[in-house]
C-alpha cells in the first residue's frame, strides 16, 4: 500500500528543444551563500545562485537563461542529505549545458555546502504503515496474524521534494508465506528518484496447516500418505522451510530419522534420486564467464540439488558436483 504525501504537477523541460547556445553568450553566476538548504534530491544552479545571461544578437534570452538555471550540479547520494560544490563544479555543469567556460563568471564563496531539507517521520507512523502493509498482504489468508517488530525503529528523516513525493512500504525480501521475520523497506519516491529510508524487520506469527509425521520413519524411507498428517499450529519462524500441502511431501525421501509428531521441513527430505551410481553425466564447470563441459561417471546416486562424487573419464580425477537433473551436474569454481 502506498501513502501519498503530496503531488504537484512538474512541467517537463525538453533541453534538446532549446537548440544550440552561441559560445559567445556570457553567464554571470552570483552565489547566494556558503551554506544553503534546498528541497529535492537533484541540485541545480538556480538552487544556489542567481544567474544572469547576456545573449548574442538573435539569441533567445528566456531559453538561454532557463538552460543556465537548470544546469545540474549533482544528486544527493541515497541516505545522504549533504553535499558541497565548488566553482569548478558549477563551471563544468554550465559547459555541459552548452556554454563556453571562458564566458562563465562566478561570484561568491569558493565552496558551497548544501543541505537537503527534511522532516521527521515518527516511529509510530512508520509502524502503523508497516502493520497496514502486512494486514493488506494477508487479506484472505489470515486475518488474525500477530504482528510485532524485531527491533526498535527510530524516527526517520524524510527529504522534502521539490515537485512530488510518495512514501510507501515495500517487501525487502520475498516471503510469500509471511511467517517469521519479514524485512520491509520504507521507501520514498522523490521527484522520480527512489530512496530506501529504513529497513523494518517485522515478526509475523500465524496459525497455519502444516505437515507433521503420523509415525516415526527411518532415514531413506519414501514418504507415503499414511506417514503424514495435516495439523493446524501457530508458527512464528521458518515459514520458508515449511510444507503446507501433502502433495509436496508424498514420494520424497527422508534425509534423517524422523520422529512421530515432528513437523517436516525442507531440509528433512529430498527428491528421489535421478542419478544412479555409474551413470554418465555432463558436468559443467563454471569459472567467471567461462563454462567448460566434460563427461563424468557418477560415483554415487543423487537427487536434484544434492552434492555427489563424480569421476572424470579421461583423467580419472574425482570431485564433487551438484546434481541438476538426470543428465547434468555442475561445479561452481571458487575463483
Amino acid at each position: 500500500m502506498k501513502l501519498q504525501i503530496t503531488t504537484i504537477i512538474l512541467f517537463a523541460l525538453a533541453v534538446n528543444s532549446f537548440g544550440q547556445i552561441d559560445e559567445d553568450t556570457a553567464v554571470i553566476v552570483e552565489l547566494k551563500g556558503a551554506s544553503i538548504a534546498i528541497k529535492g534530491s537533484r541540485v541545480r544552479v538556480q538552487d544556489i545562485a542567481n544567474v544572469t545571461t547576456f545573449v548574442v544578437k538573435g539569441g533567445n534570452e528566456r531559453v538561454t537563461s532557463l538552460r543556465a538555471n537548470l544546469a545540474t550540479l549533482g544528486v544527493f547520494a541515497v541516505g545522504k542529505n549533504r553535499l558541497s560544490v565548488k566553482h569548478d563544479s558549477i563551471r563544468k555543469a554550465l559547459v555541459q549545458s552548452g556554454f563556453s567556460a571562458g564566458n562563465v563568471q562566478i561570484e561568491g564563496p569558493g565552496e558551497i555546502r548544501i543541505r537537503r531539507k527534511t522532516i521527521q517521520i515518527e516511529n509510530r507512523r512508520i509502524l502503523r504503515m508497516a502493520r497496514r502493509f502486512v494486514r493488506n498482504a494477508l487479506v484472505g489468508i489470515d486475518e488474525n496474524a500477530k504482528i510485532t517488530f524485531a527491533k526498535h525503529i527510530p524516527p526517520v528523516a524524510l527529504p522534502l521534494a521539490k515537485y512530488s513525493s510518495e512514501l510507501h512500504i515495500e517487501t525487502a525480501k520475498k516471503n510469500p508465506t509471511y511467517i517469521g521475520q519479514v524485512s520491509l523497506k520504507l521507501v520514498v519516491e522523490l521527484d522520480g528518484i527512489d530512496e530506501t529510508l529504513a529497513v523494518i524487520p517485522v515478526l509475523i506469527t500465524r496459525k497455519v496447516t502444516t505437515i507433521r509425521l503420523a509415525r516415526s520413519i527411518k532415514k531413506g524411507t519414501v514418504i507415503t500418505r499414511g506417514d503424514i498428517k495435516l495439523e493446524s499450529q501457530e508458527v512464528s519462524s521458518m515459514g520458508d522451510q515449511l510444507f503446507f500441502r501433502a502433495s509436496d511431501v508424498i514420494g520424497m525421501i527422508a534425509k534423517r530419522d524422523l520422529a512421530n509428531g515432528e513437523t517436516i521441513i525442507r531440509s528433512d527430505i529430498k527428491q528421489t534420486p535421478v542419478v544412479r551410481k555409474d551413470d554418465l553425466l555432463t558436468v559443467r564447470v563454471r569459472s567467471g564467464l567461462l563454462t567448460v563441459r566434460t563427461i563424468c561417471m557418477a560415483m554415487q546416486e543423487g537427487s536434484p540439488g544434492e552434492q555427489i562424487l563424480v569421476q572424470n573419464l579421461e583423467t580419472k580425477r574425482q570431485f564433487a558436483a551438484i546434481v541438476i537433473d538426470e543428465k547434468t551436474a555442475e561445479v561452481k569454481s571458487s575463483n
